[in-house]
């Protein structure tokens, strides 16, 4: 798949990039250029008898929007206002800190 992208030259006419792990990828693309980046991605897996499953395909905008690709959620992570993570992650991070605290620094 990756061999075949890079060989149509779309990396740098689409300038995506792609990331695979298995059987899972992302492409990462300029905006405006992923619908043609899904379509060239859909024609190649049909050249391959593979099909793209469309229940977990999605075009996401960065920072506005947000998609999970390995268990890790991408996106952004402080509010542009007022510069800090949003309230979920600073607990967790005070939470992590404290119970490392308490357990290395007796």
């Amino acid at each position: 798949m990756w061999l075949g992208w890079k060989k149509l030259g779309l990396e740098h006419s689409l300038g995506t990039r792609l990331v695979t792990y298995a059987d899972d990828l992302v492409i990462l693309c300029r905006k405006g250029s992923a619908e043609e980046a899904l379509h060239h991605l859909r024609e190649i897996m049909g050249k391959l008898k593979l099909t793209v499953n469309e229940d977990k395909t999605q075009i996401c905008t960065v920072p506005e929007g947000e998609f999970d690709f390995l268990g890790f959620t991408f996106g952004r992570m402080f509010s542009r206002t007022t510069g800090q993570a949003p309230l979920g992650i600073a607990d967790r991070q005070r939470r992590a800190s404290s119970a490392w605290s308490k357990r290395f620094m007796r």
